[in-house]
């Protein structure tokens, strides 16, 4: 039976990865990015320089877990990907990444937010911290789904991070913000302590909605 593999799909983890590669977000050994589209999963391949991927690169799987395309394996993250299209309706793409300060905080296993910075707060209300799991296995991502209903960023604890969005493109950005927003705050602890804003004003900004 033929499948119908979609070049778009391709192409938005392509331009997804080389985007995270350039802003030094994802390494050659860290982070994947996958796609969601008509029954097929698209994703980075393992271990290999998201910088330097090609379309004929990038793994790609039917809804048995057989892969369809790719000259190369899926990364190990693939079963963590799988189980995320299944716990949210509208989910369209994952990026995975191991970036500097959200890691720091998932290491720590504290949740990360920042009520003194209103960009923060306009994309996200905080972002939390899931149990340990051992990389690559289901433990990994056996307490994303009670978080992911209401975050589209979360931390995976002594591990990294993920975010998920209706496109690559979204779900990667996400994960910019959010890292951008760790390391401000980062930056703030150490020049003074943070003044939070007034509980109006964050419940004010929090009120807009953001689409998945």
């Amino acid at each position: 039976m033929s499948v119908n593999i979609s070049q778009e799909a391709i192409n938005d983890v392509l331009e997804a990865a080389h985007m995270m590669d350039r802003k030094g977000l994802m390494s050659t050994f860290e982070g994947n990015i996958s796609v969601k589209r008509d029954g097929l999963l698209y994703i980075t391949p393992t271990q290999t320089s998201k910088g330097s991927l090609t379309a004929a690169m990038i793994a790609v799987y039917d809804e048995s877990g057989g892969q369809v395309a790719g000259e190369l394996k899926a990364s190990s993250e693939l079963s963590m990907h799988t189980a995320l299209y299944r716990m949210r309706e509208g989910i369209g793409a994952v990026a995975h990444a191991h970036p500097p300060y959200l890691t720091a905080h998932a290491i720590c296993h504290k949740t990360f937010t920042a009520n003194c910075y209103p960009e923060f707060l306009a994309l996200f209300s905080e972002i939390p911290v899931a149990p340990y799991g051992s990389p690559g296995s289901r433990d990994i991502y056996a307490g994303i789904e009670p978080l992911i209903q209401d975050h589209y960023v979360i931390l995976l604890a002594n591990h990294g991070a993920l975010a998920v969005g209706s496109t690559a493109a979204k779900a990667c950005a996400r994960l910019e913000a959010a890292e951008a927003s760790a390391a401000i705050l980062d930056l703030a602890n150490r020049v003074g302590s943070p003044v939070p804003l007034k509980e109006a004003e964050i419940a004010r900004i929090r009120s807009v909605k953001q689409p998945i």
